[in-house]
């Protein structure tokens, strides 16, 4: 009977599993088990709670637990004392996954700790797959990716088929954040072939959820339409609420983007029944997102009041899964970009910005670096509604810089590629400001209904081929746009000495502001030329050129890091004191440098 609970556990059958634990304690309790048979008995209560959803539920029965040891612990062997600590950590961690991750941190790390200290493979592998999903949260995919891999060597020794498919699984959810959906489904296959050996319902539906996922962020919406299918056909085996309420939000999704009223009420009674006995469960809340879709999707005045009535108290209620709190907020910007189109109403663009405020807040909390990108992103196009086009720019190189700094190559293209039209449409912007265009025009323009599209759908934007710049000039200037080297690339009547000298002026208007901002690329638009400015302590160094501003900011770091790590760096405070030139052959060699870099 002890090992049952167990097998149900692993199998996906957690309610059954909490029953039969629960059984097993009421009616043997500490007289035909053993201590540590009874502590792994409240753990899989306490493993089984949080899969379902019930963190608050499992969180009351770890502090019941945990009294419970500390009155029984007394005399038992230090091993064993780590070993029920290592637990408690480790379901902790789990829990403030879905709810805090910075508490979520310490938890786990606290679990790694103990696990290898006590040889606990399996604990020890189950942390870093734990440790590796925080920091997928968190969007630093680099560094999760290789705890993750970690987690699944050990489980390729262990021969332990749960722990590789749920790295798998992982892994697969990192290649689909950074674009790679072809990596992304070959992980999620294979795992998906482990689950089906080992049986485990619950794996197969958490796996079919993430193909699912897969195919709506390429807006393949049949292939998507199919696994979300499966993934609710096997929730509803094992009474799996929480991914039952989860794929038929996306499912209905996808019915209400065919039009087809019909069978997204008829999916939406399926999700209203798993949540008729969870009221202020994320169940019920994911429900509630999934009434709030429909309605809006209704688009009659009565729906839409009633959408955003239940988005309100969804974003009021503060929730714990902040996965449901940024579906609210992302789909009440929807219907509030609806209505700003049609009213030309300011205010409702104030309660736009109120809303990226709390995405940006969420964000910072739990330290996503992925959503901080794409809200910064979201808060540069709402500012070019608000007719405020530097701080859009602003807020676009913010997002860039942290889709870089992540790696998140496909992401940071396309802000970069946002920022260059800003740019090369300035005067496009000018004149719908000048002429005071209405705010549904500015919305066409922005785009920002897109994007909040594109959020909401959870599209990872495809990589696309890379626009190589075409390179013009290269300058290194002081602080007070003194250059002290300039290198012209190719034929040399392509830059005429107006031209030259219009680098010059608009230099000299920008390069305080440059110098202001220290560690960050700037970039401006000059007679259809872009330039891209990089500060190293009292010297710029600005690269002009035509075509993408993202090939041409790896160029500018790759030439500055070249430079200041070379011994001709030594020079330039010199020079910038007594304003003497840079001697020939070490000007050559930055022009040699130049043409290798940018050509």
């Amino acid at each position: 009977m002890y090992r049952k609970s167990f097998i149900l556990t692993h199998l996906g059958y957690f309610d059954d599993s909490i029953s039969h634990a629960q059984h097993t304690l009421n009616l043997f309790g500490g007289k035909l088990i053993s201590f540590t048979q009874k502590f792994d008995l409240y753990f899989v209560i306490i493993e089984s709670l949080w899969r379902l959803g019930k963190f608050e539920e499992s969180l009351l029965m770890i502090e019941r637990v945990e009294n419970i040891a500390r009155n029984e612990i007394i005399g038992e062997e230090t091993t064993v004392m780590k070993e029920i600590n290592a637990q408690f950590q480790f379901h902790k961690s789990c829990i403030y996954c879905f709810t805090d991750l910075s508490r979520s941190v310490e938890f786990v790390d606290n679990s790694i700790k103990l696990s290898k200290e006590i040889e606990n493979d399996v604990l020890y592998a189950r942390s870093l797959f734990r440790k590796g999903k925080i920091l997928t949260y968190q969007g630093i995919l680099d560094e999760s990716l290789e705890i993750i891999n970690e987690s699944l060597e050990i489980g390729r020794k262990l021969n332990d088929h749960s722990i590789m498919a749920n790295s798998l699984v992982a892994i697969g959810e990192i290649h689909r954040l950074k674009g790679d959906f072809d990596q992304a489904l070959q992980f999620f296959d294979t795992a998906l072939v482990l689950y089906q050996e080992i049986g485990n319902n619950y794996g197969m539906a958490i796996t079919y959820n993430n193909l699912g996922i897969v195919y709506y962020s390429q807006g393949d919406f049949d292939n998507s339409f199919e696994f979300f299918t499966k993934s609710l056909e096997r929730a509803l085996e094992i009474n799996f609420n929480f991914t039952v309420v989860e794929s038929l939000y996306y499912l209905i999704n996808i019915l209400l983007s065919r039009d087809n009223l019909f069978e997204a009420k008829e999916h939406l009674d399926i999700s209203r029944n798993a949540s008729k006995d969870q009221q202020e469960t994320m169940i019920y809340y994911y429900t509630q997102l999934s009434e709030a879709v429909y309605n809006r999707k209704a688009n009659r005045f009565t729906s839409l009041g009633k959408a955003q009535e239940i988005l309100v108290n969804i974003i009021e209620k503060n929730l714990v899964y902040q996965e449901i709190n940024i579906h609210a907020m992302l789909n009440l910007c929807e219907i509030l970009l609806h209505e700003l189109r049609f009213t030309n109403n300011h205010e409702i663009l104030q309660d736009l910005e109120v809303i990226s405020d709390k995405l940006l807040e969420i964000a910072k909390e739990q330290i996503s670096r992925s959503l901080l990108a794409e809200v910064y992103w979201l808060k540069g196009r709402l500012a070019l509604i608000d007719a405020d086009i530097d701080k859009a720019t602003g807020f676009l190189s913010q997002a860039q810089i942290i889709a870089e700094d992540q790696k998140l190559e496909n992401l940071a293209r396309k802000i970069s590629s946002d920022h260059d039209a800003i740019l090369t449409e300035y005067a496009s912007w000018k004149n719908i400001i000048e002429e005071n265009a209405s705010l549904a025009d500015r919305i066409k323009a922005s785009q920002v209904d897109k994007l909040v599209l594109n959020m909401i759908n959870r599209a990872t934007f495809d990589l696309e081929e890379i626009e190589n710049d075409a390179p013009v000039m290269l300058m290194i200037l002081d602080e007070n746009g003194i250059p002290f080297f300039s290198y012209q690339f190719g034929d040399e009547d392509q830059v005429n000495q107006v031209i030259f000298s219009g680098f010059l002026t608009a230099i000299n208007n920008i390069i305080q502001e440059v110098f202001s901002t220290e560690g960050s690329l700037r970039r401006i638009e000059h007679q259809n030329y872009l330039l891209i400015f990089s500060q190293i302590e009292n010297v710029i160094i600005c690269y002009a050129f035509k075509g993408s501003s993202y090939s041409a900011s790896k160029k500018v770091e790759a030439f500055r890091s070249r430079l200041v790590s070379s011994p001709i760096w030594l020079d330039f405070p010199h020079m910038v004191k007594t304003g003497r030139s840079l001697e020939d052959d070490k000007f050559k060699r930055l022009e040699n440098w130049a043409d290798e870099i940018f050509t």
